[in-house]
């Protein structure tokens, strides 16, 4: 994020969703572990990627995670974004920079540049309070609050709550993004998970998968699994192989 050719936008942005359709996903769910299309089951957690590795890739295509943000303007990561998109059927995002009120937020997009949401910097309670205030908005809000102690989970779930907006929060592990998932009992809706590693990929869609089961049986959702404890049953179910994409 911080290597990040700063830029600022040009063109007037096509949103690409309204707000009615952005509520109706926010309640249906997006995709999370289970297909990279169609409706997902209620309730449904929001997975994105942000990686520079293939093997991630493939883990996450693989597990029908679909969505990956290219956070650089950089020659770098456009190249990487059109190979990958050549590679396997992904949603591409990209991150272009505003200012709002004197904070840092950009604007996610896709490849052609229509408008999905907001990536806001929170490092600061004035900027955790800036983000709570797009709950009255639309389209995607994600919290990066990455590069600060406090991280408000708690009081921006509770701010989301019965909101159009669709609150995700950055996580660089999979136990990160397990904790944000369960912030507040509910959790954001979804997290941007980056990672390196394929492992925490599988592991984090395994358990949402746990998770997803044990809601439509209308039992109580389990605790995650540390990682450790997740490659090994990985491991032992013989899912942890990884191929890449060529």
């Amino acid at each position: 994020m911080h290597a990040r050719r700063r830029m600022r936008l040009s063109r007037t942005l096509v949103p690409a969703v309204s707000k009615r359709s952005q509520t109706a996903q926010k309640e249906s769910g997006d995709t999370a572990g289970a297909s990279g299309a169609g409706v997902a089951a209620p309730a449904e957690k929001v997975v994105w990627i942000q990686t520079t590795n293939k093997q991630v890739l493939t883990a996450a295509v693989e597990a029908g995670f679909d969505t990956f943000v290219f956070p650089n303007e950089e020659e770098e990561d456009l190249q990487r974004m059109k190979e990958w998109s050549a590679l396997a059927r992904i949603r591409p995002r990209r991150l272009l920079e505003r200012s709002v009120d004197g904070q840092q937020v950009f604007d996610i997009v896709d490849e052609n540049e229509r408008w999905h949401g907001s990536w806001s910097l929170v490092d600061s309670a004035e900027a955790a309070e800036a983000t709570a205030s797009m709950s009255t908005g639309e389209g995607h809000v994600v919290m990066d609050a990455r590069d600060w102690q406090i991280i408000p989970a708690e009081n921006l779930v509770a701010a989301f709550q019965g909101s159009a907006a669709v609150l995700l929060a950055v996580a660089q592990s999979y136990d990160a993004a397990c904790a944000m998932l369960g912030a507040l009992e509910v959790g954001t809706d979804g997290v941007v998970l980056v990672t390196e590693d394929p492992l925490e990929v599988q592991a984090l869609s395994s358990f949402l998968l746990q998770r997803r089961s044990a809601m439509t049986s209308a039992i109580p959702i389990p605790a995650p699994p540390s990682l450790a404890c997740a490659r090994t049953l990985l491991h032992s179910s013989g899912a942890i192989e990884i191929t890449s994409m060529h």
